[in-house]
């Protein structure tokens, strides 16, 4: 079979805070046409990340620093943005791990959503006539709906009005003008750009695995004052820091939108 994908010593780099990281050190590996291949390590050892810099997909503080990475024999970090758009979604394609991101599992994608030819896109109800919020709880592995959305998300997509999320928006519609959303309010359904969107997926999954194994082991094990500062500079090292500072920017940026 001929190589469809080279990844040779690619090394990708971030830069913040506290300082320069190698996330990913001279990884390479060759993925034929037809081949599966699966790239298996604990969290935070750079899975995600080589993903994402393979997609150009790295977002604010990452940049891959050395190494080729070769689609049908064509360099992908040679290529600017409008380049890497004619191959990303056409060619090429990565499926987030992150649930809260994710259709439902267990349906095909055309039993969800109805393309309408034109660009935008209908959310369906359950074909066995049940609600959107049933059906989730019923037949999804999880138990939230979508939390990204990106700047022309309503022009795109048209939520059932009666049910599911059309209905919760159109409640937030209404509670704005009369709820302090300073004091009561959970985080909201916020924007994020499409980088901002591949870094929180990248640096979430990982810190979710590991704070949830974390607090299973505390549990069970105890440890925790000892251990605590350490597993604060684990935290940091996965990019916690830089988490937190996107999710403020898109809290901040949605409040400013409330203001309007």
């Amino acid at each position: 079979m001929s190589k469809l994908l080279q990844v040779n010593d690619l090394t990708t780099e971030f830069t913040g805070d506290f300082g320069k990281k190698i996330s990913v050190d001279h990884v390479s590996f060759d993925v034929a046409e037809g081949e599966t291949v699966c790239i298996v390590g604990e969290s935070g050892c750079g899975k995600s990340v080589t993903s994402l810099s393979i997609m150009g997909l790295l977002g604010r503080g990452g940049a891959v620093v050395d190494g080729s990475v070769l689609f049908a024999n064509k360099n992908l970090l040679d290529m600017d943005e409008k380049q890497l758009d004619t191959i990303r979604g056409n060619q090429m394609t990565m499926i987030f791990q992150d649930p809260l991101t994710s259709l439902n599992p267990v349906f095909t994608i055309g039993s969800q959503i109805t393309d309408n030819g034109d660009g935008t896109y209908n959310v369906d109800v359950p074909s066995d006539g049940s609600s959107l919020d049933t059906s989730a709880w019923s037949n999804s592995l999880r138990d939230f709906g979508p939390k990204y959305m990106n700047e022309d998300f309503y022009d795109k997509v048209s939520l059932p009005e009666d049910q599911g999320d059309g209905v919760k928006l159109a409640d937030d519609a209404i509670n704005e003008k009369y709820v302090d959303t300073e004091k009561n309010c959970g985080f909201p359904m916020v924007q994020y750009t499409d980088e901002d969107l591949s870094r929180i997926t990248a640096i979430g999954t990982d810190i979710y695995k590991y704070v949830e194994a974390q607090y299973a082991h505390w549990v069970v094990d105890g440890g925790i004052d000892d251990e605590w500062d350490s597993y604060i500079d684990q935290l940091k090292a996965m990019g916690i820091d830089e988490f937190l500072q996107i999710q403020t920017d898109a809290y901040n940026a949605y409040k400013e939108n409330l203001a309007k």
